[in-house]
């Protein structure tokens, strides 16, 4: 008897990303990483048969974001690069959807991850878990994403997230206006970045 599949749904995963994207005031990250994230669902990654799985789906979640706050790093000089480290913390523990701490302990000794067991719980510890498991998912994330979109459409759907009410998929003559306008500093880094050195 094969186990039931559920999808981890986009109410959920707002939940936990929110305070770890919240970047503008009035900006649309929110309605881009809901965008990704089905973009990703179509991929089979927001699937999920077991507590372990679930907590995959939420780190890869975890991980869009984490993503997404290193492109406006280089992007608007918004913070620096691995920033995204500081807000994966002791917070996003807890009862569904957040992350459960025993499963937390699985899936670092799963990974290898040395962690000292005495000291775990430590919000430093916890942290650093995070973190490194947030990490092993980001590759893949992006990969999946990169897939998804053209790299023209990826910058300019993330470009666009610090103005209000963007809505997505965007319209090709947004995403032309994006990527052929006023293209110096760090917007250029951001799309050498994305496009080359990911």
């Amino acid at each position: 008897m094969s186990a039931e599949v559920d999808r981890l749904d986009w109410s959920e995963v707002e939940e936990v990303v929110t305070p770890v994207i919240s970047t503008w005031s009035f900006g649309s990250e929110l309605a881009w990483v809901e965008h990704a994230w089905g973009l990703l669902g179509q991929r089979g990654l927001a699937t999920y048969t077991s507590e372990i799985e679930r907590t995959r789906c939420i780190l890869r979640a975890l991980a869009v974001s984490a993503f997404y706050l290193d492109f406006c790093a280089r992007a608007f000089g918004e913070g620096s690069p691995d920033d995204w480290r500081e807000k994966v913390n002791s917070g996003l523990l807890g009862p569904a959807p957040l992350i459960d701490v025993f499963t937390l302990g699985q899936l670092i000794e799963r990974d290898g991850f040395e962690v000292d067991n005495h000291a775990y719980d430590d919000g430093e510890q916890i942290s650093e878990a995070l973190g490194h498991l947030v990490a092993a998912e980001y590759p893949g994330v992006v990969k999946e994403l990169r897939e998804s979109y053209d790299d023209a459409r990826l910058f300019a759907s993330m470009f666009l997230t610090s103005k209000g009410g963007v809505e997505y998929p965007l319209a090709d003559e947004r995403i032309g206006e994006v990527v052929n306008h006023d293209v110096t500093g760090d917007k250029m880094h951001a799309w050498v970045w994305l496009t080359e050195e990911l």
